[in-house]
Order: structure tokens, then sequence, then C-alpha cells
């Protein structure tokens, strides 16, 4: 729907309903560049068709301006349960434009994926251990080893 109902001085913009065979997905973006916002609303429509049907795209400015760009946003993308058309997996990192441009996306049920390289699917092994018990998994603080006691401290010993 093209033109909003004005109540007043307010504008709402109405979309139509999605269907009970469908399920919305909201993609979470962060660390989009800084572009003109029709060419990045332009940009996140063009590369998100891929993963399937876009309903909406949101670009999240500053709450103090309401101009400034802040570098967040989310796209809804309607997933249909019945496809005849093949869409591509939906990647951590979402590439834009040229190829060399990329933002990330994260969304529910996601699964792990590396925060260091923003390709594999494989999250870093936990390489802290307990200072009390040694063993890798939980800090002291967390230690089911170390007896409670509101005498002692909490920190350790020099």
């Amino acid at each position: 729907i093209a033109s909003p109902v004005v109540i007043k001085d307010s504008k709402f913009h109405a979309s139509p309903a999605v269907h009970p065979d469908q399920a919305l997905l909201r993609i979470n973006l962060t660390k989009l560049p800084i572009w003109d916002l029709d060419k990045l609303r332009n940009s996140l429509l063009d590369n998100s068709a891929c993963y399937d049907i876009v309903r909406e795209i949101i670009i999240y400015l500053d709450d103090w301006s309401s101009c400034w760009f802040t570098g967040n946003g989310h796209v809804y993308i309607k997933r249909p349960n019945q496809n005849d058309k093949s869409f591509e997996d939906l990647s951590y990192k979402i590439p834009l434009e040229d190829g060399s441009t990329f933002c990330l996306g994260t969304w529910s049920r996601m699964g792990k994926y590396c925060v260091y390289c923003k390709e594999c699917t494989v999250a870093p092994a936990e390489k802290r251990r307990c200072y009390q018990c040694g063993n890798s998994g939980h800090i002291v603080r967390s230690c089911f080893r170390v007896e409670a006691d509101d005498t002692t401290s909490s920190k350790r010993k020099r």
C-alpha cells in the first residue's frame, strides 16, 4: 500500500497481512556501510532477495537527530513453507553491491558462527581456565568445587 493513512499530524504506513502458511524471519543487520540511504536500501533489497522474498527493510537512525545513521537495521524476509524457487542459505556475512563490502546478519536459531573470520560455522573453542580447579569451561566465580563462605574473599591471593 503506497499511500499512508494520515491521522492528525501522524502518518501510518500499512502493509498486507502474512498468510498463515508463511513465516517472517527477522534478520538483524550490523556494520552497515555509511552510504546514501537510497543506495543502501536498494543494495539490501537486491542482495537479500537471493535468500527469499524481502518483505520490509528498516535502517535505524539516531534517536536524537533522526537523521544520523547508526549502522544497524533489519530485514524481514517472508519464508513460504512450500516453495518452487530455490533460494540461497542465509550466512552471517551478507555481501553487498560489489562483493567487497558486506554487513553482518543474525537471526533466531541461526547456529554457531566464527566472530573472527565471519566465514566458517565453527565457533572458537573456550580457552579460559578456572584458577581454582584448573578445568576449562568455567571461571572461579562459577566454580562448583569452591565452598561458598561469606567470610572468605572471592579475589585471588597474591
